[in-house]
């Protein structure tokens, strides 16, 4: 019984880091995604187009992604 309750562990662990380097990753892209936006605004001589929606599109992201964690624990606490 006790090895069972160590694999438990360590894939609570895994799931934690992989979490973690998800965030991480989408924060890059995000960032990254920024720049890009940003430099081809700069380049334009007249007004912005459709790259002024970059950063309301992640706030949105993250707002859904916000959500659908909230949708996630309800789910596995009704079916506990």
């Amino acid at each position: 019984m006790k090895g069972v309750f160590t694999v438990k562990k360590c894939l609570r662990k895994i799931g934690r880091a992989a979490r973690l380097i998800l965030v991480f990753l989408s924060g890059v892209m995000s960032g990254l995604l920024l720049v890009y936006g940003m430099e081809t605004w700069a380049q334009r001589d007249g007004l912005p187009g459709g790259e002024v929606l970059i950063l309301p599109l992640i706030i949105l992201l993250i707002y859904l992604g916000w959500q659908l964690g909230a949708m996630w624990r309800e789910v596995q606490e009704r079916f506990r």
